[in-house]
């Protein structure tokens, strides 16, 4: 802390999320902080979670030691993905353009949204998973998230979106037991239909490069694939 925080203004920490989970990338501050809600808006990724950092973590000490601290969670850990660097590189030096500390031209993403709140889907029954949707989907309550089947019964319960939203993280690996989370969905604060239109006319070519890395561990069945089209804008 005495050798990089305290000789520091501002800080942006990189995460990916654990091992066996993704997350489709977005900022995490705390937009009650002074500067913090501008430093996120300039990072530049479409979502922004407006959350305390976690007790002893980098972004929470720092921004309670004065320096405002926002930190970008994203993809999986022990990889690297091409467009998941491009985001956080382009990010950083959004920033620091923004800052006066760089030159060029400020990257801007298909859309951007903030996001109080956010709900977890858990698994219902222990199975092999079926995912329905890929990290980035937007999803309507009711959506399915996931089936669930097993060898040792006749049904295959499916998960189902309790609310509408953005899917910011999820499990990578097929096998589940109860009670184990699967899915985290976003609320935005824009509405859904707005967002699809944002992207459905984008130039910006980095959002569907971006889904499309970050699905290579999510194999989607086909029984959302007509609705996963319509979110992703490409009809």
């Amino acid at each position: 802390a005495d050798e990089v925080i305290a000789r520091s203004e501002l800080g942006i920490d990189l995460h990916t999320a654990a091992v066996g989970r993704t997350n489709f990338p977005h900022v995490r501050a705390d937009l009650r902080i002074p500067r913090l809600g501008e430093i996120a808006e300039w990072f530049g990724s479409e979502v922004i979670i407006d959350r305390v950092g976690d007790e002893h973590s980098v972004r929470q000490v720092a921004t309670e030691s004065g320096v405002p601290t926002i930190n970008l969670e994203a993809a999986e850990a022990l990889k690297i993905e091409l467009a998941v660097v491009e985001l956080g590189v382009r990010g950083v030096k959004n920033v620091m353009r923004r800052l006066g500390m760089l030159r060029g031209r400020i990257g801007r993403p298909a859309y951007q949204t903030v996001v109080k709140q956010s709900r977890w889907v858990r698994a219902q029954a222990g199975g092999l998973l079926r995912f329905h949707v890929a990290p980035g989907d937007l999803v309507d309550a009711g959506d399915p998230i996931a089936t669930c089947d097993s060898f040792f019964r006749a049904e295959s319960p499916t998960l189902r979106a309790p609310v509408a939203g953005i899917v910011l993280g999820m499990t990578t690996l097929p096998v589940v037991r109860p009670g184990e989370p699967v899915c985290h969905i976003g609320i935005p604060k824009r509405a859904l239909s707005e967002i699809r239109e944002m992207i459905a006319h984008t130039p910006d070519t980095l959002h569907r490069r971006l889904q499309a890395e970050l699905a290579r561990d999510v194999h989607v069945w086909p029984l959302a694939k007509k609705k996963r089209a319509r979110r992703l804008g490409s009809d």
